[in-house]
């Protein structure tokens, strides 16, 4: 059986960046679809560490473009969302941490980029006064300075709940199908088809036409890139393997670790989260997750260690 349907834009991937501008198309009168071929949020949303962030990777060279300026805005939007004050209306979700924190130890290096990172973020960014430190740092020996920044991290769980709640019957699962393009003289996608196997008698094949074909996939763009035979965009890689530590008692730990390496990385970010028997859990990013994807995960793990 063959059905046909149009619309203005569709939309592949149900994550946060999905979700979201499936909502703001809709808001803006297009007549929109999102297509997923999982669940919602469960590849990349759901292992991110949820951090809005102000841009303080990119900082750390001591200057922004305007494109780092943008994301310099970024944290303010989303508060104001969560306020019921923004474009979308998140004022229903959950903020696992309202403050995030950047801690530089006494190395010169690390003093030198916690200075850049500061300069660049002037007027988003705020040393924190010793008797103000979190648990995290309370009787802490360690010689270094405490930066409070503009970031905050999300509950991304709680966000694609509700992003999808209000958007159901504009969601469609094609996790039991195939899906190939039909491209126009131009080698633009003209027509999206779908082939959704029942049962072995009984396929049913949906072609949708679109004015525009739009990949908010993630991991699968890549995949939606080649089966549809588009020579651009090229899809970034960037791949990670993250620690989680797990111990009766962790205090809670949002913070990026500057440390004495060249890089311009974090050398450690930290973000805390509930495991599924309600213990506490950091999970463990920055430049340990970017060195750590050619690593055994027992080597990960005894340099994460002595890294903490």
């Amino acid at each position: 059986m063959k059905s046909y349907y149009s619309c203005d834009i569709v939309l592949f991937g149900g994550g946060i960046a999905g979700l979201w501008l499936l909502h703001r198309l809709r808001q803006t009168g297009y007549n929109a679809v999102l297509l997923e071929a999982s669940k919602l949020g469960s590849e990349q949303t759901f292992r991110s560490q949820g951090i809005i962030h102000g841009g303080l990777k990119y900082s750390l060279s001591g200057s922004l473009s305007n494109a780092e300026n943008n994301i310099a805005r970024m944290p303010e939007r989303w508060r104001a969302c969560f306020r019921g004050q923004g474009e979308i209306d998140l004022s229903d979700s959950l903020i696992s941490s309202a403050r995030y924190y950047m801690w530089s130890n006494s190395g010169v290096r690390a003093k030198l980029k916690a200075y850049l990172g500061s300069k660049s973020l002037a007027g988003r960014i705020s040393i924190v006064e010793k008797s103000n430190y979190p648990k995290l740092f309370n009787g802490s020996a360690i010689s270094g300075t405490l930066y409070q920044l503009p970031d905050f991290t999300i509950d991304t769980e709680s966000v694609v709940r509700l992003l999808s709640s209000q958007m159901q019957e504009y969601i469609y699962s094609i996790e039991n199908s195939s899906t190939h393009f039909e491209l126009n003289k131009k080698g633009e996608i003209d027509n999206l088809i779908i082939d959704h196997d029942n049962s072995p008698s009984d396929q049913v094949t949906l072609k949708i036409k679109a004015q525009r074909f739009i990949f908010a996939a993630g991991l699968g763009n890549e995949k939606l890139i080649s089966s549809a035979g588009l020579r651009k965009p090229v899809a970034q890689r960037r791949p990670l393997q993250m620690v989680y530590l797990s111990k009766p008692g962790l205090p809670d730990a949002y913070v990026h670790i500057i440390g004495n390496n060249p890089s311009l990385n974090p050398q450690l970010t930290i973000t805390t989260h509930e495991g599924a028997d309600g213990e506490v859990v950091w999970y463990l990013g920055g430049e340990v997750a970017e060195n750590g994807v050619k690593k055994t995960s027992g080597i990960l793990i005894d340099e994460t260690r002595a890294l903490l």
